[in-house]
């Protein structure tokens, strides 16, 4: 029963009963950290999470995770903070975006 209780409590955390609504009339986040958590669940998947430590044990370690940060840090989060701006500025995707 207190394992219920306490998912109700984590879910209503990310999740509002009643969606807010911008001005012209899309939904909205309700917070940011169900926006973060979106974020990075897109952004990293589930192949990444299940290849990743036979990548590093069939590379000998840290000899792959170096260039593994490196792009991470060069191509990935650059590119997740273009596609996150580029949203909301024409509050839309990139189908939209390129229209504009």
């Amino acid at each position: 029963m207190a394992i219920t209780n306490w998912l109700k409590k984590a879910g209503s955390f990310f999740t509002s009963k009643k969606a807010k609504k911008s001005e012209d009339g899309r939904d909205q986040w309700p917070s940011r950290t169900a926006f973060l958590l979106a974020s990075v669940g897109g952004a990293v998947g589930q192949g990444n999470i299940i290849r990743y430590p036979s990548q590093v044990f069939n590379n000998i370690g840290l000899q792959w995770f170096i260039p593994y940060l490196i792009a991470i840090f060069i191509l990935a989060i650059p590119g997740l903070i273009l596609e996150v701006s580029i949203g909301q500025a024409y509050r839309g995707g990139t189908i939209v975006a390129f229209n504009n």
